[in-house]
């Protein structure tokens, strides 16, 4: 009997050309929109131009931006396609979002300055008496040029109005007060969005001026950071221990939904300057030289003139090598890490004591002084170099550093012969 199935290369592949209807890429697009949108609010934020404190990604709306701690701003994010044309007041997207609004301003009476609507996609502006009626803009416009109530508008608004408030299933007041807190704002298309954040807007922050490819890169991982704070993937373990009414402790998946400009502007700083990283096998190996009585730490501080500073910095130096002493355990990535931590805060060390050394001796406390500022803005503005780990973490090791030799608080000197 022939075989008339055709052969391996003349079946058609799953894999051989896009799908005809891809809902999940698209729907994934949409929520990436939505979080570039967020992006160039904390941009904008940390360029200080629209006075927001931090970004909170689906929190009751799309995007709430706070501009203090009881004010709020408002977003609702849509996309369009192109080939649907404008935006109507009679809309359902259009009304949903208005019916969102509504119910905000009611649940949070005197919290929302402005409500936004945003979209890749235009409103309708026409002066066709048939769709006059219908332009949104047109409608918010005449609701806060000295209209007092939705009775006082244009007969054309008055239509448009009475459209949308039969849609919307709310109060006339209920509406008219959105309305006349509504903005519109136009954004770049779904396909050009990366390329608009990159040019026109990330370029506002001075330590984003980079190449191109480098600073797509950047864009991909601050919309990530908005994912995240979108997803409710908070990893917090506080999230599993029980809270009671009053106890005051906040919610951990909660707080994972703000974004402060503050956090923003580290991320971004951090991702415009990659990390540099020591090799893994530069390590002196400082854990294991540790001496519980710690001697040549005692010996270098008093050298240093810091016998007063001596028990916080030797507390410190303790609670690090445990903290240290953990993650050694972690295989290679622990060690890699330690390794990394170890010589960030061997140069600063370094740069400390070359700088101390030019002046009057002991110059142990000026050495500490810079030793402290510098760790401190590590800690701050350069956390990925170190693993995140806080100041303390880094003066202890400073600490273990100076017990196991490699780190001095005046000039060398023999120990073996202090007392």
């Amino acid at each position: 009997m022939p075989n008339d199935q055709p052969s391996g290369s003349e079946l058609p592949s799953p894999i051989g050309q896009m799908p005809t209807r891809d809902y999940g890429a698209e729907t994934f697009r949409n929520y990436r929109y939505q979080s570039a949108y967020a992006v160039v609010l904390l941009v904008a934020a940390a360029a200080k131009k629209n006075g927001y404190m931090a970004v909170w990604c689906e929190q009751e709306d799309d995007i709430l931006a706070q501009v203090s701690e009881n004010s709020f701003d408002s977003y609702q994010v849509k996309t369009r396609k192109p080939e649907l044309g404008e935006w109507r007041l009679t809309d359902d997207a259009f009304i949903s979002a208005v019916k969102g609004f509504i119910r905000l301003d009611a649940q949070y009476p005197g919290r929302f300055r402005h409500f936004n609507f945003v979209s890749n996609a235009e409103c309708l502006e026409s002066d066709a008496l048939a769709q006059k009626h219908l332009c949104p803009k047109r409608l918010a416009a005449a609701a806060v040029n000295g209209c007092l109530s939705a009775a006082e508008l244009p007969e054309i608004e008055g239509k448009g109005f009475k459209a949308l408030l039969d849609k919307s299933e709310a109060t006339s007041e209920a509406l008219f007060k959105v309305l006349q807190r509504l903005g519109f704002v136009k954004t770049p298309d779904r396909e050009s969005f990366i390329a608009e954040l990159t040019q026109n807007h990330l370029r506002e922050l001075e330590w984003c001026r980079l190449q191109q490819p480098r600073l797509e890169t950047v864009v991909w991982s601050l919309i990530e950071m908005v994912d995240r704070a979108s997803s409710l993937s908070s990893q917090d373990s506080s999230r599993h221990l029980a809270r009671h009414a009053g106890d005051g402790l906040p919610d951990p998946q909660l707080t994972a939904k703000c974004i402060t400009v503050e956090d923003f502007i580290l991320r971004s700083r951090e991702l415009t300057n990659p990390a540099f990283r020591y090799l893994p096998s530069l390590t002196t190996s400082p854990l294991g030289q540790t001496s519980k009585d710690l001697k040549r730490f005692n010996r270098k501080l008093n050298r240093g003139g810091l016998n007063d500073y001596a028990h916080s910095l030797r507390n410190q130096t303790l609670s690090a090598e445990a903290a240290f002493l953990d993650l050694a355990t972690r295989g290679p990535e622990g060690q890699a890490e330690l390794t990394q931590i170890e010589n960030v805060v061997k140069a600063e060390c370094d740069a400390a004591h070359l700088r101390a050394a030019q002046g009057a001796k002991p110059f142990g406390q000026r050495m500490l002084i810079d030793v402290q500022d510098r760790l401190h803005r590590v800690a701050r503005e350069e956390s990925d170099k170190v693993g995140r780990q806080p100041y303390e973490a880094l003066i202890g090791m400073a600490g273990i550093l100076t017990e196991s030799c490699p780190v001095w608080w005046s000039e060398k000197f023999n120990l073996e012969d202090q007392p």
